[in-house]
């Protein structure tokens, strides 16, 4: 019998049919997705004679390079940001020694928002994502992907450029050539 379509051997041995849908990129699925947080903690206050002073713990989970994820400590008092551009201390709730929380307004990406932090309560914001991917057609899980993390399959290397809540965008490092993977809960293998 002719055959026009085209074939390929996966890994396991079976064949599949070749076309847009089924190989390559498009055949990538999105198995989760986690969101990655910016979380703001009221660790300590330390009082002395020039006035209090509040340790502010700060934790970026979707930083890009890794060591800026851990959590670090930044001190700051009251209207002032020194050695800290990411926040201002606008407002302490109670007595200055010992707050029940304390208002930050976050200055990131040329937006402004205010931020309620108490020792129980930390502040979160979702600030990115990080995605497990699977390809079926070659049986390759990745997870935990981060923005920048390369995937090979199909013969080429792919990059994530973007990853949102519903979506992931790969670029094939050889031409550029961009496709968005969209998440579907329900049928995410």
């Amino acid at each position: 019998l002719f055959n026009p379509m085209p074939w390929q051997k996966a890994v396991d041995g079976r064949l599949i049919k070749v076309d847009a849908t089924n190989v390559g990129p498009n055949a990538v699925t999105i198995a989760k997705l986690t969101p990655l947080y910016l979380k703001l903690t009221l660790d300590s206050v330390m009082v002395s004679d020039s006035g209090a002073r509040y340790v502010v713990g700060i934790e970026r989970e979707a930083a890009l390079n890794p060591r800026e994820r851990t959590k670090t400590q930044k001190s700051c008092s009251l209207n002032t940001n020194a050695k800290n551009e990411m926040f201002t201390l606008r407002d302490i709730k109670t007595a200055p020694d010992n707050p029940t929380n304390i208002t930050l307004v976050l200055e990131l990406n040329d937006t402004r928002q205010r931020a309620e932090v108490s020792r129980e309560q930390p502040f979160r914001r979702i600030d990115g994502y990080m995605a497990d991917l699977k390809y079926a057609p070659e049986s390759k899980a990745w997870t935990a992907r981060r923005v920048g993390a390369s995937l090979p399959f199909n013969g080429e290397d792919y990059n994530i450029v973007a990853i949102t809540e519903n979506e992931v965008v790969l670029s094939a490092k050889s031409n550029q050539k961009k496709w968005t993977v969209k998440y579907s809960p329900s049928v995410a293998p």
